[in-house]
């Protein structure tokens, strides 16, 4: 590990002059109050998808809530929905066998990506949705999700539409990747899946992203949200 000051230095012989002061500003610097409002306005927009069988678009999301007495704008509300729906993967594993251990495993990789990327990010109001496999109604999970401050939502029986990006995420893995050839074993299974959800989240373009990967479309509105504060 190297601290602050050394890497600054290394970065001058380059040519890049930044301050360690500048680093510790940017770290104590509080969130934005347009960050903080989008993070309460996304659990209130997902909510009202869901209560209304996760059909309507933008328009109508946006006069729903209207009608619930929240001011916001139209665009708001569709840039919104798009970052609710950012396709990048956050937490995978591999097992045999679908338990409760499987879908908890991949929760704690995704919630430890998420703080890797984000210092200040904050599990209290996200909305974890599931189909009702056992794995996802399991008594570890639910305990795991309160304890993190995650609310559980699960879709209908038998309608694969309440969970259609998931569904979808889940037959690009199958056609990309697992139906290209035969496989020889767990490891080999694992290792190729860690290298794929790599190109996925890094390299692979989304037309509902503007033909952006996923990572490169969150960048982009993080650096966003930023600039105001910038400005100021």
């Amino acid at each position: 590990m190297f601290g602050v000051e050394p890497i600054c230095r290394a970065l001058r012989q380059y040519g890049v002059q930044v301050a360690p002061s500048t680093y510790y500003a940017f770290k104590a610097r509080p969130p934005s109050a347009r960050s903080l409002s989008d993070q309460m306005l996304i659990p209130r927009l997902l909510r009202a998808f869901q209560v209304n069988y996760s059909c309507y678009g933008a328009r109508k999301l946006w006069r729903e809530l209207r009608n619930e007495g929240l001011q916001v704008g139209r665009d708001r509300v569709a840039r919104l929905m798009r970052i609710a729906g950012t396709r990048r993967i956050l937490g995978f594993t591999v097992a045999t066998s679908m338990t409760a251990n499987l879908v908890t495993r991949a929760l704690e990789q995704a919630v430890a990506t998420r703080r890797r990327g984000q210092p200040g990010f904050s599990t209290s109001g996200l909305i974890h949705h599931a189909d009702r496999g056992s794995q996802y109604t399991s008594l570890a999970l639910s305990k795991r999700l309160r304890e993190l401050g995650i609310e559980l939502s699960t879709g209908r029986t038998g309608t694969a539409l309440d969970n259609a990006a998931m569904e979808t995420t889940i037959g690009l893995y199958k056609t990309e990747l697992i139906n290209t050839k035969r496989w020889t074993s767990r490891q080999e299974v694992e290792t190729a899946t860690t290298q794929w959800v790599a190109w996925f989240n890094q390299k692979r373009l989304h037309s509902a992203l503007g033909y952006q990967s996923p990572t490169n479309y969150e960048t982009s509105y993080y650096r966003n949200l930023d600039l105001p504060r910038q400005a100021t």
